[in-house]
């Protein structure tokens, strides 16, 4: 009786796991297999410059957009909030428009910024997104 008395105790220490955070919905593109239709487009902002302002990454994604849509057909576009490296991820419907703007845009310069453009996951997108 004794053991099961000194099991009880230790486990009424143990404490309860946390909820995990909630997540605010985003709505892009369901996920696909193919990495080429996505890029990652690095240094096309800094933190400090969009001064945590919803209204100046939907301006950015919307221009983003604009430009990419000269490759082919755009299904989403979505500017980190969080990411200091001031990514951007960009799906097109289709490999040929996403190497495309791969190829046009990789070393080219935004607002004095050398742009790393590289192929991306949209499963990792959604994970990205999300948090």
């Amino acid at each position: 009786m004794a053991k099961l008395q000194r099991g009880a105790a230790a486990l009424s220490s143990v404490q309860p796991i946390p909820p995990p955070p909630t997540v605010s919905a985003v709505q892009i593109p369901p996920p696909t297999t193919s990495p080429d239709l996505v890029l990652v487009i690095k240094n096309m902002f800094g933190l400090d410059e969009m001064d945590n302002d919803e209204n100046e990454f939907k301006e950015l994604e919307d221009e983003v957009k604009v430009e990419c849509s000269k490759f082919g057909s755009v299904e989403g576009v979505y500017a980190s909030r969080k990411n200091p490296q001031g990514t951007v991820w960009v799906r097109f419907d289709s490999v040929p428009s996403s190497l495309a703007a791969r190829n046009t845009m990789e070393g080219r310069f935004f607002a004095k910024r050398k742009l790393e453009v590289r192929r991306g996951v949209c499963l990792l997108l959604h994970t990205v997104i999300l948090f």
